[in-house]
């Protein structure tokens, strides 16, 4: 039996945009789940500084300047290992008074504030964010569309990838587990591993344009969760807030919401 903690309701956002708190019993709080989630996205420096986006393919892009995230007990922080000891204080000094309340906003209170402290010393790169879920475990499941089946690719299974999505084919041996469905000979939809610690797992998903909104994408990610958890790993999500069929994902495995994203680049 999990303890009880305060987190986030199913289904994400209110109609006012905000992502209200609700309790449920969970083994991992909203914030050990935020804290994995910032751990898997980057990779890191001795100083826990951040460095490069955390790819499984090999050395990704540079890290965001700045990274917040924000949920209903708090905030965590995180900085590029470039940044000025005295910007990264006066960005701290400002996200320590971000208030904590039952409901995540869209943004945080401050965020043009972040964006114009980082650009006159630096220059500021266009901004993030986003809302991350997390997948529970009674909730992973889902029945692919009639006309396909669900099935884990194994490295040398690259056929399957080459009509709709040939440009996921180098993650196939390193991002996984490596969830398909499949309609006729060919993947349709992919969930796959795309950020990777020893606690948790990100997940990287997309579906064939015109298979998309009949439940293909939903049964990979059900399929992909499952596996993760059968490796005593998390199944974390996270999207933009711009994408919205991603969101309808979420909703429909009734994702817990851990929290919201922030960055600027």
């Amino acid at each position: 039996m999990g303890m009880m903690v305060v987190s986030l309701s199913p289904g994400g956002l209110n109609p006012g945009g905000v992502i209200v708190a609700k309790r449920i019993t969970v083994m991992e709080s909203a914030d050990d789940l935020m804290k994995f989630h910032a751990d898997a996205l980057f990779t890191y420096d001795a100083n826990g500084r951040m460095r490069r986006v955390n790819e499984p393919t090999g050395p990704g892009g540079s890290a965001p300047s700045f990274y917040l995230g924000r949920t209903v007990s708090g905030c965590i922080a995180r900085y590029r290992a470039d940044l000025p000891s005295d910007l990264i204080d006066e960005l701290e000094t400002l996200w320590l008074t971000e208030p904590v309340s039952e409901s995540v906003s869209e943004f945080p209170v401050h965020h043009e504030r972040y964006v114009e402290l980082i650009d006159a010393r630096i220059g500021a790169k266009p901004v993030s964010a986003g809302p991350v879920y997390c997948v529970r475990a009674e909730n992973a499941g889902s029945i692919p569309p009639p006309d396909s089946k669900v099935a884990e690719l194994l490295p040398d299974d690259t056929s399957f990838l080459q009509q709709w999505l040939h440009d996921w084919l180098d993650y196939l041996s390193c991002a996984r587990p490596f969830l398909v469905t499949v309609s006729g000979d060919a993947a349709v939809s992919v969930c796959c591993s795309v950020r990777i610690t020893t606690k948790a797992h990100e997940a990287g998903v997309e579906t064939a344009p015109n298979y998309r909104r009949h439940g293909y994408g939903v049964a990979a990610v059900a399929a992909w969760a499952r596996a993760v958890r059968s490796m005593k790993r998390v199944p974390l999500y996270s999207t933009s807030w711009e994408n919205v069929a991603s969101q309808a994902v979420a909703r429909k495995l009734a994702m817990m919401p851990v929290g919201v994203d922030f960055s600027v680049g």
